[in-house]
C-alpha cells in the first residue's frame, strides 16, 4: 500500500523555513527536528524564496535605536487605540440595533 503524504498547512511551512533561517540548521537538522523529509523542506524553501516576513539566512538584522523602537511602539500603539476605538462603536452600533430589535419583536 503506497505512503500518502501528510498535508502541511503553509503557516506550518513558513513557520518551518522560518526556524532554518533564525537558528541557522541545516536542511538537515531542521527537517529531522520538525520529522519531514529534506525533500519537502528543500521545495517548500524554493517555492518561499524571499518570502516578506521570513528571516534571511546570513543577512544582517536591522537594530533599531530606543528612539526608534520608541518612535515605532508610539505609532502601533496610537494605531491600536484607533482599531479598539472602532470596535467599541462598532459593538455600541450593534448593541443599540439588538435593543431595537427586542422592543419590537412581539413577545
Amino acid at each position: 500500500m503506497p505512503k500518502t503524504k501528510p498535508a502541511y498547512t503553509e503557516e506550518f511551512r513558513r513557520e518551518v523555513i522560518a526556524y532554518m533561517r533564525m537558528h541557522g540548521t541545516s536542511q538537515r537538522q531542521t527537517a529531522e527536528h520538525f520529522g519531514i523529509s529534506v525533500g519537502s523542506l528543500r521545495g517548500w524553501e524554493q517555492r518561499l524564496g524571499a518570502a516578506p516576513g521570513l528571516p534571511q539566512g546570513g543577512q544582517e538584522t536591522r537594530i533599531e535605536t530606543p528612539e526608534q523602537e520608541l518612535a515605532r511602539l508610539r505609532r502601533e500603539n496610537r494605531s491600536l487605540q484607533m482599531r479598539c476605538e472602532i470596535l467599541k462603536k462598532t459593538v455600541s452600533i450593534f448593541a443599540e440595533l439588538d435593543q431595537n430589535a427586542l422592543k419590537r419583536s412581539p413577545r
